[in-house]
């Protein structure tokens, strides 16, 4: 579990430092955001387990002005299929939980 999130953690800081983009949120909010998905994608509703779920920018990485700042709210957990068919369109998938 904990090298995975460090090799996510690894991927953001190279493309952030590329892109000068911000990540203004916590390795904890982020597995809170995971945690409340139960292991399923809020996209396709397949069970995949929370260890499977990856990171996805609603605003992609590769749109994102320089000097972007991603909070939690825009970033979201979808299963390794749908983030890919995802690519690079701008779409918010899962919906904010009162």
């Amino acid at each position: 579990k904990s090298h995975r999130s460090y090799k996510t953690l690894l991927t953001i800081k190279y493309r952030e430092k590329k892109r000068q983009l911000i990540h203004k949120y916590t390795l904890l909010e982020w597995k809170e955001k995971l945690k409340q998905t139960n292991g399923f994608c809020p996209l396709c509703k397949k069970y995949v387990g929370i260890e499977k779920l990856t990171l996805d920018h609603i605003m992609p990485v590769s749109k994102a002005p320089s000097g972007f700042v991603y909070t939690i709210n825009d970033v979201q957990p979808l299963c390794q299929s749908c983030n890919s068919m995802k690519n690079n369109k701008i779409q918010d998938i899962v919906k904010t939980r009162n």
